[in-house]
């Protein structure tokens, strides 16, 4: 049986203007995500992310690689139910080339803690080029 992250999330989106942050001293990771299914109630989608780490014991940067299967349902027009199935690199690699709607969708995402608050900050590239979004997730409406 497949090892699964299964929780209700309530999330917030804003676009946002970068002119006043300096992303270069946050934790990121490039993202490479697909999706299978698109709709109004949910959604499936493959992603892979590459995260940079910083060792503070050696002083170097390592890069971990993780691919996921995500499953959303939209459970109400606050909240989702979501899923999250790891997947063997190749196994992603293949599902992203054969079964994704074109072309994937490409982002570097940077975590920005304030207090308790965890937000990401997705700056996308290729066709979404300029698009910024940060997302919060918060306990309660």
């Amino acid at each position: 049986m497949a090892d699964t992250n299964n929780f209700l999330e309530i999330e917030r989106k804003f676009l946002i203007h970068l002119d006043k942050i300096d992303l270069s001293l946050l934790p990121s990771s490039k993202i490479k995500q697909g999706y299978i299914l698109r709709a109004e109630t949910g959604s499936v989608r493959i992603r892979i992310e590459e995260r940079k780490l910083f060792d503070k014991l050696d002083n170097n940067v390592h890069y971990v690689t993780d691919s996921y299967m995500m499953i959303k349902k939209r459970v109400d027009e606050m909240s989702n139910q979501e899923i999250t199935i790891p997947l063997q690199y190749e196994t992603a690699m293949e599902i992203l080339d054969k079964n994704c709607y074109k072309p994937p969708i490409e982002k570097t995402r940077y975590i920005y803690q304030i207090d308790e608050l965890k937000w990401e900050i997705d700056v996308f590239e290729g066709h979404r080029k300029g698009l910024v979004l940060a997302e919060v997730e918060i306990t309660s409406r």
